[in-house]
């Protein structure tokens, strides 16, 4: 597929990326429980698509249903830890621990789809691996054994979204996108619902600040960050996507220090920016 970059896609996928990049933000200035805001990001997206969506659920299989709802428990993992995870660790830690997906997801591809893995890739793990040491062992020395937790948390969200990108990977193809994202945010709302009860229990938002967070949330977050995301499907080539993807990292850092005032070190960029090198090497071992 001949696909050409064109600058309104690029512009599209950095939009997306922006938006999603927020996701920390709202989670961070909530004073509801993080699982209750990952729950209500879901309520409200399906609240807000399925009028719109509903049509797409007709002639789904059962197994198709089985895998996306799979897909969904799987994400519902992803909010959960990486929700807990903003609690003990920076938004740019996070945000860029939860970016080594590829290396849990290439992996399990080699075994469960015979993918193969190139030398480039594990030279890519290497480094993403020491840029990764560093990171942690920096904020833990700053921090404390509060950011290990964080951090180890988002590590957890990491393999948790990796189990939703295979899930999604294998029913994506006979399945059409709209009913993919109404059951899996399904399945992801009753996974954070399960696991909210005997942790946090429901909690209701009660002021007018923290309503309007968690809408920026679910609206930022889930309809505007994923929905231009995947607009861009198939229009830029995956050198372009993988970029841009990285780029969110920074976005995200640059929103914690301007909404929450956080801070990183020398060592810690140092660091995130190792890692980045690692990750994009790898990323486009495993695409090519």
């Amino acid at each position: 597929m001949d696909r050409k970059n064109e600058n309104k896609y690029v512009a599209i996928q950095l939009l997306g990326i922006s938006f999603l990049s927020s996701a920390a933000i709202w989670v961070k200035l909530c004073s509801v429980p993080p699982i209750n805001q990952g729950f209500y990001r879901m309520l409200i997206t399906l609240i807000l698509l399925l009028p719109f969506t509903w049509t797409s659920l007709k002639n789904v299989t059962k197994k198709q249903f089985i895998l996306a709802f799979l897909g969904g428990l799987s994400l519902g993992g992803d909010v959960l830890f990486w929700n807990l995870s903003l609690g003990s660790t920076s938004v740019a830690n996070s945000a860029l621990l939860i970016n080594l997906t590829v290396f849990i997801v290439s992996p399990l591809s080699y075994f469960l789809f015979k993918e193969k893995i190139k030398k480039k890739f594990l030279l890519g793990a290497v480094i993403a691996f020491i840029g990764v040491v560093i990171v942690i062992l920096t904020s833990a020395k700053s921090n404390g054994q509060s950011s290990i937790i964080g951090n180890m948390l988002a590590i957890l969200a990491s393999v948790s979204y990796s189990g939703y990108v295979l899930f999604i990977y294998k029913v994506r193809d006979s399945l059409n996108n709209n009913a993919v994202v109404l059951i899996c945010t399904f399945g992801a709302m009753v996974f954070l619902f399960l696991t909210m009860l005997p942790s946090e229990g429901i909690v209701i938002p009660s002021g007018s600040k923290d309503i309007l967070l968690i809408l920026m949330y679910a609206i930022c977050s889930q309809i505007l960050g994923q929905g231009l995301v995947s607009m861009c499907l198939g229009k830029l080539n995956a050198t372009l996507v993988t970029v841009i993807s990285l780029i969110g990292i920074g976005i995200s850092s640059f929103y914690a220090f301007l909404f929450v005032g956080e801070t990183l070190t020398l060592i810690e960029i140092i660091g995130m920016i190792i890692t980045i090198i690692g990750v994009f090497i790898a990323k486009q071992a495993s695409q090519n």
